[in-house]
Order: C-alpha cells, then sequence, then structure tokens
C-alpha cells in the first residue's frame, strides 16, 4: 500500500484512535527525503499476528497489517505529523550546529525527540482501553 524509494514515495506516518480490538487509524503520507509533504488518505487497520518465531526479534517477520476502512485524511492527526515534522528539523539542526551546548544536554534532547511518538502512542493507547 505505501512505498518509498531513496526517501521518495509514500509512507505511513501517525497512528490514533485506537480501538479495543486493535486497530487503530494511520495516515498515508506523500514523503520528499521521508519528511511528510501531504496527506493522502486516512485508514483504519490492524495489526495481524504472526506467533512464528514472535520470541526471536531478528528471526521475527515485519507485521502484517489488515485494513478494515479507508478514511479520509485525518485533520488532526496530519496537524500531529505535521507539527513533529516542522519541530524536529530546527531542534536536530540546532543540536548539530548548536556552540557551547553541552554534549549531555544534546543526547537528553534528541532521547526526549526519539522517545516523543512512542510515548504519545503508549497514552493514546492506555487511555482508549486497548
Amino acid at each position: 500500500m505505501a512505498n518509498t524509494i531513496n526517501g521518495i514515495g509514500t509512507t505511513f506516518y501517525g497512528q490514533a484512535k485506537f480501538r479495543r480490538d486493535g486497530s487503530f487509524v494511520t495516515t498515508k503520507w506523500f514523503v520528499l527525503a521521508f519528511f511528510p509533504l501531504f496527506p493522502m488518505k486516512s485508514y483504519r487497520l490492524r495489526r495481524i499476528e504472526d506467533d512464528e518465531n514472535s520470541s526471536i526479534p531478528f528471526l521475527s517477520k515485519p507485521p502484517f497489517y489488515e485494513l478494515l476502512e479507508e478514511l479520509p485524511a485525518d485533520g488532526a492527526q496530519v496537524l500531529r505529523v505535521w507539527a513533529y515534522a516542522f519541530i524536529v528539523i530546527p531542534v536536530i539542526l540546532f543540536l548539530v550546529a548548536g556552540e557551547g551546548i553541552p554534549i549531555f544536554l544534546k543526547v537528553v534532547f534528541a532521547a526526549i525527540l526519539c522517545a516523543l511518538p512512542h510515548l504519545l502512542r503508549w497514552f493514546a493507547k492506555s487511555s482508549s482501553g486497548g
């Protein structure tokens, strides 16, 4: 459903509106250098579990998803993805080029930026009961 070659093409960003059945809404984006330029559509997907070799990470297969529903682009999710993208790039440039900033602070900011999507997804899942 989504395909990128050298960072150009389509990909899915964002997960929101979780349900108890494990499904969620994600948005398909047209990307350039993996940067989300414009949203195409949103989809409700549910991960299909593959129990074979799931306990051994390097042997496990990539996840497969079942398409449950095709939706118009989710406006709130689009804004969140763009906000994250437009915040991350300047902060990364600041951390790389920032002189006089202790390396410890650079590492802390980078870790927070990397963890932010995972924390937001965890809060969304726990608030939905899923």
